[in-house]
């Protein structure tokens, strides 16, 4: 087991805990008399403990994870630079390329697995970058990652907040911010607290510059940073991000069209001119090529995950979707299946360790809450709800599209927990600015 948690870090994070603290304290002053106040010195807590504890449970519980491996290879490049400062151009090498330099300083023994891939490698160049300002130490690093996590999840919970007229602040605040899973895995040395942190910030600068009209240069500067932070982790949530806004953007535009029978119109010209096109490119060929890669890459994960379940029956923790063939018809088939173990899986009864019950227990709400709303909106008006209004639709797209793919590329509850924390709080803004959005109506008939 490696030893990544010596003695310094017990005397370093309190300190660093402090001076966070302050910092957060000082800023929430312009909460004062309003429950804000209380939600933010909360988030602020919730991803400490979060940082400290998944950062205890590696080191104690599992004895490994991804952490380790971040926090190996930020101290390699730390290493590097210190005994050749002109080492700093590695910050900028690929992950293979960094490696490759990294054995050649005689690192080889050291070497952690993931440094090859660029998105890792991406984490490990910002934990090196963290070790000059922590004096190295593994805990302080960490509890940097969940600051800067509990800074894109406030500013998120903060956008919303306004998007719902700033009704049910306390059921949005409980639910966006105090859910285990967004704080546990949200925190400590991963990618999840950067991308969080990212894309939450990023919500909030767009939210101001389009919705607010406070358009400004620094704004944008910071903006295509935090994309480019996001897509350098995992470049997947910021297509489907894009990919999202496209589609909600193309349905305004058509429902601009005030004329029913216009409308239905320019819809059928477009589905008809995008058939076309696809036809004249072949896009059979491309997508099946793509569904078969695709397909590969997860019936190699499936077997590999399967093998170690078989040598080792306490680690089981996993699940199956059923046969998926090669072929886009079979991915679309199964999607609602997919979408729906990813939204309320683990069940309870198919929890075999003690965090997995946790993660179904919050399971369970998301199921019940969703029924809940699906029950009030008698089904087919949920649905009505979700595409009247551009915000809605957006985080009904984000978290569908986002449901499909950890649904479709995890066979392990741990990870699929930890990956669907980045599209949870939209899923919870959608159930809830809903609920608000029935609330209103009635309010109006009265």
């Amino acid at each position: 087991m490696q030893q990544v948690i010596v003695l310094s870090d017990f005397i370093l994070s309190p300190f660093y805990l402090v001076i966070f603290y302050l910092i957060v304290r000082e800023k929430s002053i312009k909460y004062n008399g309003t429950p804000l106040r209380k939600f933010f010195l909360l988030a602020f807590w919730l991803h400490m403990f979060g940082a400290v504890f998944i950062s205890l449970l590696f080191q104690y519980y599992y004895g490994y994870g991804d952490s380790f491996g971040y926090y190996t290879g930020g101290e390699i490049i730390r290493s590097m630079i210190n005994k050749d400062i002109s080492a700093v151009k590695y910050l900028f090498y690929s992950g293979k390329d960094l490696a490759i330099a990294a054995q050649a300083l005689g690192y080889d023994d050291k070497i952690p697995l993931q440094m090859t891939g660029d998105a890792n490698a991406f984490i490990m160049k910002i934990s090196a970058m963290l070790s000059y300002f922590s004096f190295g130490s593994f805990l302080v690093i960490s509890l940097f990652f969940g600051f800067f996590s509990f800074i894109g999840t406030w500013k998120l919970f903060y956008v919303l907040k306004g998007l719902n007229g700033g009704k049910h602040v306390q059921l949005l605040g409980y639910s966006t911010i105090c859910t285990p899973s967004l704080w546990l895995w949200g925190s400590g040395l991963l990618k999840e607290p950067v991308c969080i942190g990212a894309l939450g910030i990023s919500i909030y600068i767009m939210y101001k510059m389009f919705v607010q009209k406070q358009f400004s240069f620094k704004n944008l500067t910071m903006l295509v940073l935090l994309f480019f932070t996001l897509t350098s982790v995992k470049g997947y949530i910021t297509v489907i991000f894009l990919v999202s806004a496209l589609l909600v953007f193309i349905m305004r535009l058509f429902f601009l069209i005030k004329n029913l029978a216009l409308r239905i119109g320019v819809m059928v010209f477009c589905l008809l001119m995008l058939i076309i096109s696809l036809i004249n490119f072949d896009a059979d060929k491309y997508v099946d090529d793509i569904v078969y890669s695709s397909y590969s890459q997860i019936e190699s994960f499936q077997n590999s995950y399967e093998a170690v379940q078989a040598d080792d029956e306490n680690s089981k923790a996993g699940f199956a979707i059923g046969e998926i063939k090669p072929t886009f018809s079979s991915l679309v088939l199964h999607s609602p299946g997919v979408i729906a173990s990813c939204l309320f899986r683990p069940f309870i009864w198919e929890s075999r360790k003690i965090i997995i019950l946790f993660a179904a227990l919050e399971a369970l709400i998301i199921l019940l809450a969703t029924l809940f709303v699906l029950f009030k909106t008698k089904f087919l008006l949920f649905f009505y709800y979700a595409f009247n209004n551009p915000y809605r639709l957006f985080c009904f797209i984000f978290s569908m599209l986002f449901a499909l793919l950890v649904g479709y590329t995890t066979y392990n509850f741990g990870t699929m927990v930890r990956y669907k924390i980045i599209f949870l709080p939209f899923y919870f803004f959608l159930l809830i600015n809903i609920y608000t959005a029935m609330g209103s109506k009635r309010e109006k008939r009265v």
